[in-house]
């Protein structure tokens, strides 16, 4: 099997491709990824070309963020060269384009667009077509897609201008792939019902497979559905404290471990791009709150990655994970430090898994799924023999009991901060020490 994963994320294409039963990792050095998907996948076929001594590649799987889009019309034309993300104003962003006088006759998720640029066939997978039925702005434009298929299902094979472009030899099929997040799951080996995890990537999300039911997306696996809480902080918070307080990775969490401040008041709420779950509001942002004269740089770094594992323990406390462990992939647990100190906080056992590219390695196995047929059970079995734990974190009692408290503040503190912000009818309480980010 030669199978090409590609995984279109908010800063990255990252690749794999599997061959003689070993996945090989690759990333697209450049940063024009979104508007030139098909230079950028050539770039990376040319270096597996190069690298193995191959001129075939037997199927493709791509995955993507779920809320970027791109508007053709009826020839398949599209409106601009641009992206446009799902948010607030997707409803007045499609009226706007409707009074230039461009009629939208299809409204393609990032990965579909790509797929029917290799192909020439409008799909999409039943996982975002879910995700689409539930967007108002979207209703009229979900009857388009005449093929809802399923994640391993071939779209069709590589066009054969695409194949002379990428210089590939032989018939390449174009399988179905989904939403990153899920795909991601897989990656991490999340097959039985249960089974939680945390992807971390420049935002957050953790899920938790669960027996199938209708009020939850289906998972890719028979009997199974799967929650998905996804949030606005993560890595990129991460990259807001490297540019603004001029430090690099290492030098930040130096500096946390070495800072034994136990301020249960000072806090840190993360919505630098909003709130997603559990608050979904995209007016809300950061704030500090319980700074005073003997607040320094330390503090303020520290409290900063305290804020984002506050906001995912929330998360995991809706999950209602049922095991005292989840597993971890993505760059943001590659820190130790960070992992050590959401265990304390989550007060659940961390085990980050051996492929940290959870979602390259999910479309990976729907590659695999494809070419061997295999049977669910079969499946399950193939990904748990190739899913290891590289490293494993568990609580500090305590400092467990420490966090316990600081967390009841968070919450509290943020209930108000909630209330402030959208002038809601509950009392307001004052709010010492209190810094707001604000754009």
């Amino acid at each position: 099997m030669k199978i090409l994963s590609l995984d279109f994320g908010t800063s990255s294409l990252k690749a794999g491709f599997y061959f003689k039963n070993k996945i090989f990792f690759y990333t697209a050095e450049n940063h024009f990824y979104f508007d030139r998907p098909l230079l950028s996948i050539k770039m990376i076929i040319e270096k597996i070309k190069s690298e193995h001594k191959i001129k075939e590649i037997e199927a493709i799987v791509i995955d993507s963020i779920f809320p970027a889009y791109k508007f053709l019309d009826e020839y398949h034309h599209p409106f601009d060269k641009n992206f446009y993300w799902h948010n607030n104003n997707l409803g007045e962003t499609i009226s706007g384009i409707f009074k230039s006088n461009f009629k939208i006759k299809h409204i393609l998720p990032y990965k579909d667009y790509i797929n029917f640029l290799l192909t020439s066939r409008i799909s999409t997978d039943f996982i975002t077509y879910y995700n689409l039925e539930r967007e108002p702005s979207l209703g009229e434009f979900i009857k388009e897609f005449q093929d809802t298929l399923e994640p391993s299902e071939p779209i069709g094979f590589l066009n054969d201008n695409v194949k002379k472009y990428f210089g590939i030899k032989g018939k390449c099929v174009v399988l179905c792939g989904s939403i990153d997040a899920f795909v991601a799951a897989l990656g991490m080996g999340a097959v039985g019902i249960g089974e939680a995890g945390e992807i971390g990537g420049t935002t957050t999300c953790v899920f938790k497979i669960i027996e199938k039911n209708s009020s939850e997306i289906p998972y890719f696996l028979e009997g199974q559905s799967i929650k998905i809480l996804p949030m606005s902080c993560g890595g990129i918070t991460l990259k807001w404290l490297r540019d603004t307080f001029k430090l690099d990775e290492q030098a930040i969490f130096e500096k946390v471990d070495k800072n034994q401040n136990r301020d249960e008041n000072l806090l840190f709420f993360p919505y630098l791009l909003g709130a997603r779950s559990p608050i979904w509001s995209g007016k809300i942002r950061s704030a500090f709150y319980g700074i005073d004269l003997k607040t320094d740089i330390n503090d303020l770094l520290k409290v900063v990655v305290e804020g984002v594992a506050f906001v995912i323990k929330q998360n995991i406390d809706i999950l209602k994970v049922d095991n005292d462990w989840i597993s971890i992939s993505g760059q943001t647990s590659l820190s130790n430090s960070w992992n050590q100190l959401k265990s304390n906080i989550y007060n659940l056992s961390l085990r980050r898994v051996n492929y940290l590219q959870s979602a390259v390695v999910g479309n990976i196995f729907l590659g695999v799924k494809f070419f061997t047929n295999f049977k669910d059970s079969e499946l399950k079995k193939f990904i748990k023999g190739l899913i290891k734990i590289k490293a494993a974190f568990k609580p500090e009692k305590e400092k467990q009991l420490f966090y316990e408290k600081k967390y009841k503040n968070f919450i509290e503190v943020q209930d108000i901060l909630y209330n402030l912000m959208f002038f809601t009818i509950k009392p307001l309480v004052p709010l010492p020490g209190l810094y707001l980010v604000m754009r």
